[in-house]
């Protein structure tokens, strides 16, 4: 079940069984639509939350029906049983329709509210930022990590580049208070007025300056949005621009309601739309 999605503007804080989320996406110079994908699902027994964002190359209306086309597809597979299933099948679909014209880096995880458990898939992503509260500490994901998994911060080839890649996944603890932060590659790409790109140490920097046992979601993103634009001397970004923050928050599996079990039927039976692009 889609809790929301999309490639259109958005500034929405939402909840799911365990996580607290926020996410902020600007198209590329205040257009209505972009190549930044967002979305995010939970199953019907309010235990697993799939979360995905993507960045189809390029951006304006001419990535449109490729962006329109990766949403498609991603509705398509979600359920897929397996992480590595799912992005197989998103790469394989998605390298016919595009056929080398373009390609989408995407980073992908499915959470398990039952067991604190985060699984999760980059696809020639920027790197998530991850803060372990246990150690009060910022760091990308791929170096703190190594005790959780042997393949962690693995980088898959972005999706379609090769109908026939095989995507590595890897699971790691998510603990209490803990907090990732996807985001497309806009952010670490800003130049100041001198001409100096942020990179990943500048945005890293960023989040080190934060206490973020005093800031929810909402309130760590925007000051994170707030500071890259500072840095560039608030231009607009070169391209689009999404943030994702997620944090745990302690709560366990939250079963479906009458009003989420009718709002399923009605999506599987075309009574209701899945949201809009």
């Amino acid at each position: 079940m889609q809790i929301y999605g999309g490639i259109a503007a958005r500034v929405q804080s939402v909840k799911c069984p365990g996580l607290d989320m926020w996410i902020s996406t600007h198209p590329y110079h205040g257009e209505a639509t972009g190549g930044d994908l967002h979305f995010v699902s939970l199953c019907g027994g309010g235990m697993t939350t799939r979360i995905l964002l993507a960045d189809v190359s390029g951006h304006g209306d001419h990535v449109l029906d490729y962006s329109l086309k990766l949403q498609k597809l991603v509705k398509r597979y979600i359920n897929s049983k397996t992480q590595a299933g799912f992005m197989s099948d998103l790469n394989k679909s998605f390298a016919e329709y595009a056929q080398l014209s373009r390609f989408a880096t995407a980073v992908f995880c499915t959470y398990l509210a039952n067991k604190n458990s985060l699984e999760l898939c980059i696809a020639g992503h920027p790197r998530p930022l991850w803060y372990q509260k246990s150690r009060n500490q910022w760091s990308y994901l791929g170096e703190s990590a190594k005790p959780f998994a042997q393949d962690i911060g693995v980088s898959n080839l972005p999706l379609g580049i090769d109908e026939e890649a095989r995507f590595e996944t890897f699971q790691f603890e998510f603990s209490i208070g803990d907090l990732l932060v996807f985001y497309t590659d806009s952010l670490i790409e800003s130049k100041s007025p001198s001409n100096q790109m942020l990179n990943e140490d500048g945005l890293l920097n960023i989040f080190r300056k934060f206490e973020p046992v005093s800031m929810d979601c909402l309130n760590l993103g925007n000051r994170g949005i707030q500071l890259v634009s500072e840095f560039r001397n608030h231009q607009p970004a070169d391209d689009d621009e999404t943030i994702l923050v997620i944090q745990q928050n302690g709560t366990g599996k939250r079963p479906m309601g009458i009003g989420d079990k009718i709002d399923v039927y009605a999506k599987l039976f075309g009574l209701r739309s899945y949201g809009a692009i």
